[in-house]
């Protein structure tokens, strides 16, 4: 619901709500070799995403239409009852590609520089 700012330094109506349209793993889970700079030790899978992001005042919206790899580690968490499991959690995301069609459509990485503190 916060406000962001464009590239311009204008203001942006903050988001009141959103709705997912696509969410599609395209990829299997694949391992990132334990030497890689970034992610080292980690997956990453190929996501197809199609998301609408509602502005306030209802008239307004921001589309993000694009490819995104998405990086997760594991980690090993014992339970109560003493058992692990493993829990999953997202490293980063790196926009592949988008299909940008108007002046409020963006990659997720464009959405995201709008709304950073």
């Amino acid at each position: 619901g916060n406000p962001g700012i464009d590239h311009d330094g204008l203001p942006k109506p903050g988001v009141q709500s959103i709705e997912v349209i696509i969410f599609r793993r395209d990829t299997d889970w694949e391992d990132v070799p334990p030497d890689d700079t970034d992610y080292p030790n980690a997956k990453y899978a190929r996501f197809y995403i199609n998301i609408i992001f509602f502005l306030e005042g209802g008239q307004n919206t921001i589309t993000v239409s694009c490819i995104q790899d998405f990086y997760i580690t594991a980690t090993e968490v014992t339970k109560d009852d003493a058992t692990t499991q493993t829990q999953y959690f997202l490293t980063d995301q790196y926009d592949l590609s988008g299909t940008l069609k108007a002046n409020e459509d963006m990659t997720w990485g464009g959405l995201k520089s709008l709304y950073r503190p």
